[in-house]
Parts: C-alpha cells; structure tokens; sequence
C-alpha cells in the first residue's frame, strides 16, 4: 500500500500493479481502496505462477503487447571470465566435471546440516567418480566449505565462499554443469544461466499451495530441477503462507530431508536433464 502511495504522489501517468482487493477467509472479495491509486489493477491470475512471471505480466500490461520471450539473464564481465577460468584450472585439468554446491543461506531454517551433505556426496562420489564440487556463497558459510575441503579434499573440492562476488560467483556458475545447495540468490543466477538444479526446501510438501507461499512463487525458473521436501511439518510449524516453517533461525523442518532422498532427486533430475524436462518437480 505504501508503494502504491508514492506511485500515486509521483504524478505518473500510469501506474500498473496487481488488484490489492483479497479474498477474506470467508471467500468473500475484501475492497480495500487502495486500486483508486491505480490506473490499471491487474486481477490476479487463476493458475500459479512464478514470479518471474508475474513480472512478465504487468510489463505486458505496460507495453500492451505479449511478451514472447520469457527467458532470463544475468551478466557479468571478461574479468570475472578469467576469475572463474583461474580458480578452476586445476578441475579442468584433472579432467573433472564441475557441480556447484551451495550449503548455505540467508537464515537457518533454508539450511540442510552439512552432515547430511556429507553423507549425501559419500554415496554420489561413489557412483560417479568423475566428480568435482565447488562451493559458492557468502563470508559467512566459509567455514562449511572449510568442513567439505577437509572431508573430501581439495582435488574434489574448491572451496570459494567468501571470495566472489555475484558477478565472479555466475562465471563460476557458468562453467558447472549442475547447482546442487539452498534456495537461495545463487539457485536463480544458477536458472538465468540455464544450470540444472537439485535444492532442498524447508516447505513441508503436504502444505497447500497458493500463491504467496515460496514454492508457488520461487520454484528454479525453465531449466530442469528436482525440489526436495519434507513430507510433513515438524512440531505443528503451520507457516503455509511463506516458508512452511516457523523456526527461522535454526535448522528445524528442513531436517527432516533424509540424504538419500537427496541423491534419489539426483538421478531422478538427470533423466530429467536428457529429456529436456523444464517442469517444476517436488520431492518429499
């Protein structure tokens, strides 16, 4: 309501957003007023849809034309190219192919234990020996890179949270061929460079769907993904609307996400890769 406000007070000759009319819990449409402020309240589609594409429906509104071409990008510069290209030599000349790990987030309840990662990458290095991991993210999550190199070494694993910044983190991203991690900044550079992803998500999958809640909205956009689950909430967490967990700053429901089920979602994911399969996947 605020942003409409300043749209409004700014004098623009249109002003485009979604209807803030919303359906009360007895079904009946609630008339707030606050569409006065606008020159198009667009009604809220019946189908879910990504984020990314309800972007793409206001812009047609604007510009009065369909817009074709739903793809997205990111951008980076010949520096960050021969960042990336001199952190992976030695991966490219041991001949080992590149997947990008992501073991940390914004807040706790968005991350699996790196234990269970352990686990998960023991049973995945063992059927595909070809393998390499890089490890992306913030200053923070340095140290469970750290845990990884320690466990599996360094010719398995470059550790490089905390040394890129986004722009270097999406060359190091291009040169991978999966992101395997969180929900998080990096899954959706991952998706505008066209990476297949494998992520763990702390949404229970018996929550209902709608379209505020995070797996409606945010799900890896047009590449081939597998979204693991729990199957339940854990403790009575009944935060549908959002995340499906109420425990913010600790690692609660998403634990619950055993690694087996994660390396299942694995080679699932990779029968999808070969049949091109761009459909959102949930897992539990």
């Amino acid at each position: 309501s605020a942003s409409l406000l300043m749209a409004y007070m700014s004098g623009a000759r249109e002003r485009v957003a979604y209807t803030q009319d919303r359906v009360g819990l007895d079904g009946k449409i609630a008339h707030l007023g606050w569409d006065s402020l606008l020159t198009v309240p667009v009604p809220f589609p019946a189908e879910f849809l990504h984020d990314v594409d309800m972007n793409f429906k206001i812009l047609e509104q604007l510009v009065r034309l369909p817009i074709a071409n739903r793809s997205i990008e990111v951008w980076y510069t010949g520096q960050d190219v021969k960042f990336a290209a001199k952190q992976l030599a030695h991966l490219k000349k041991a001949r080992r192919r590149i997947q990008v790990l992501v073991p940390g987030a914004s807040v706790k309840r968005k991350q699996w234990p790196i234990e269970n990662y352990i686990i998960f990458l023991k049973e995945l290095i063992s059927r595909e020996k070809d393998l390499s991991f890089v490890v992306l993210g913030g200053k923070s999550e340095a140290g469970l890179g750290k845990k990884l190199v320690q466990e599996f070494g360094r010719k398995l694993v470059l550790n490089l949270a905390g040394k890129t910044n986004f722009r270097q983190a999406s060359a190091v991203l291009r040169e991978a061929e999966l992101y395997i991690g969180s929900d998080t900044g990096l899954l959706h550079i991952a998706c505008a460079l066209g990476l297949p992803v494998l992520t763990m998500n702390c949404f229970p999958l018996s929550l209902p769907k709608m379209q505020s809640s995070i797996p409606s909205r945010f799900y890896p956009y047009q590449v081939p993904s597998a979204v693991i689950m729990p199957a339940e909430p854990l403790d009575g967490c009944k935060d549908a609307l959002r995340y499906g967990c109420e425990h913010e700053n600790e690692m609660h429901c998403i634990r619950q996400i055993e690694p087996i089920t994660v390396l299942q979602g694995y080679f699932i994911l990779q029968k999808r890769i070969k049949e091109g399969n761009t459909k959102p996947m949930f897992l539990k």
